[in-house]
């Protein structure tokens, strides 16, 4: 079990490395945006990225890698790319204007003279920030920990992270396509529903919950989980329509900086 925790370990330390530092940066070059919704462009970029997601996690899945121990470097990153607005009103690596948007391209756009980022963060931007980061944290604390649980406990957890990642995936997957007045349309896609990275992580955290949980009825836990998401879920759709209800969100808005 050991030996396959740390192969699992190798590989999702090399898949995010190379996904960090090679991937996400050519995605961003290839498709800089801004693409408009339901553009060709915006379709082709988010079909090529669902391709990729799906080959990674069919190979990931076909060599039994274990899917906390490849979280677990996923979260990391995002740990360390969030946690720069508990010291700093200007967050610059997560916002991009140290390195110009590299290498994660979400509020620089590739050639771009500036962050899309607002900076300094306001004070009800900064404590939400904050309190995000935490909440990251938390998520990578879990795929540490959850690694050694015993097979039922580590199922129960895997439908918990499943469910954050998704919900992540599904924010991101909005702000792909109506945000690019503050985004890099590629760089947040990248961690979208349909992308290999926040998406890739709740399908395949969902998938070991279902195939590892103690068979029969469903849990109390399991009812409480899933019930909660379902009925946010509803809301959060009819939110949605009424955002989309003449309104073109991805035109760069005018805003003080």
């Amino acid at each position: 079990m050991e030996q396959l925790d740390s192969h699992s370990c190798l590989v999702g330390f090399c898949l995010i490395a190379f996904e960090i530092f090679v991937l996400i940066p050519l995605s961003a070059h290839l498709y800089p945006g801004p693409m408009a919704p339901g553009s060709s462009t915006l379709i082709t970029a988010t079909l090529g990225l669902a391709v990729i997601a799906a080959a990674k996690l069919a190979v990931l899945m076909e060599n039994n890698i274990d899917p906390f121990m490849c979280g677990l470097w996923y979260s990391f990153a995002l740990l360390v790319l969030c946690v720069e607005v508990w010291f700093r009103e200007n967050p610059e690596l997560l916002n991009g204007s140290r390195f110009k948007g590299y290498p994660i391209f979400l509020f620089h756009q590739p050639g771009g003279n500036g962050t899309k980022a607002i900076v300094p963060m306001p004070g009800y931007t900064r404590i939400f920030g904050a309190w995000h980061a935490g909440g990251v944290c938390l998520c990578f604390f879990m795929h540490v920990l959850g690694s050694g649980f015993p097979l039922e406990q580590k199922a129960q957890t895997a439908l918990a992270l499943g469910l954050l990642w998704a919900i992540w995936a599904t924010i991101n997957q909005w702000r792909s396509t109506y945000g690019a007045s503050q985004f890099c349309q590629m760089g947040i896609l990248f961690h979208s529903l349909t992308g290999p990275g926040c998406g890739l992580y709740a399908y395949w955290m969902l998938h070991f919950w279902l195939t590892n949980r103690s068979p029969g009825k469903f849990t109390g836990g399991e009812f409480i989980l899933l019930g909660t998401v379902a009925r946010h879920s509803h809301y959060v759709q009819l939110h949605g329509l009424v955002l989309m209800k003449g309104k073109r969100p991805y035109q760069r808005r005018t805003a003080r900086r």
